[in-house]
């Protein structure tokens, strides 16, 4: 019986556990096993249970290390989807500012250029005073070079304002000449600061001088 468990390869203390206790069980209704003999099976099955513990809790202890392992993998994954998602988040963050700011320069450019293009209005008769346009800058409406200053208006008989008083040359004041512009050929800038007109200074200077009555 002892060959035949031997041959199927068990461990030694197993082997040892299970032959000591198969003599026990086989020998001992005849009295042919000592008390040494059985004291010895005992001590064999104690260490074979203990190797067993041993065993169990290595397999545990590698259990919960693996199960640890894979937490930690688990956090460092959401770790990287989080830092991922925040990075996401930020360039599209900064991609709507970039867009705002760009629609921001867009309605900016734009609105420079309605007021380049609208820069000066037409003066209706009825809405200006003629103390506000005397002494106004006069300029041409092309080059942006000064002309002269308002220095009157003509008024019609129903009390409108028919044309500007525009004087022009002369030196620090004196020996200056004036002409009297349309209404219609003058244009006040939004600020209300500058008189604009198709007019060049050849123009002026041709001009038929204004002579009051």
């Amino acid at each position: 019986m002892l060959d035949v468990i031997h041959s199927r390869a068990l461990p030694m203390p197993i082997y040892h556990a299970i032959a000591l206790t198969v003599a026990l069980v086989v020998f001992a209704p005849f009295g042919s096993v000592s008390a040494p003999v059985a004291k010895a099976a005992q001590q064999q099955q104690e260490q074979t249970q203990k190797a067993e513990e041993r065993r169990q809790d290595a397999e545990r202890k590698r259990e919960m290390e693996q199960r640890q392992d894979a937490e930690r993998r688990q956090d460092a994954e959401r770790a990287r989807e989080m830092e991922q998602r925040q990075d996401a988040e930020r360039r599209l963050e900064a991609e709507r500012r970039r867009e705002t700011d760009q629609r921001q320069d867009a309605e900016r450019r734009m609105d420079t250029e309605r007021k380049q293009e609208n820069g000066t209005r037409s003066m209706a008769p009825a809405q200006i005073r003629a103390d506000e346009l005397v002494g106004q800058k006069v300029i041409n409406r092309q080059s942006r070079r000064e002309l002269g200053r308002v220095a009157g208006i003509v008024m019609d008989e129903g009390g409108q304002i028919e044309a500007a008083v525009i004087e022009y040359g002369g030196f620090m004041g004196f020996f200056t000449s004036k002409v009297a512009v349309p209404w219609n050929q003058l244009e006040l800038s939004e600020d209300g600061k500058t008189v604009s007109t198709h007019l060049d200074r050849r123009q002026l200077r041709t001009a038929a001088p204004y002579e009051r009555n």
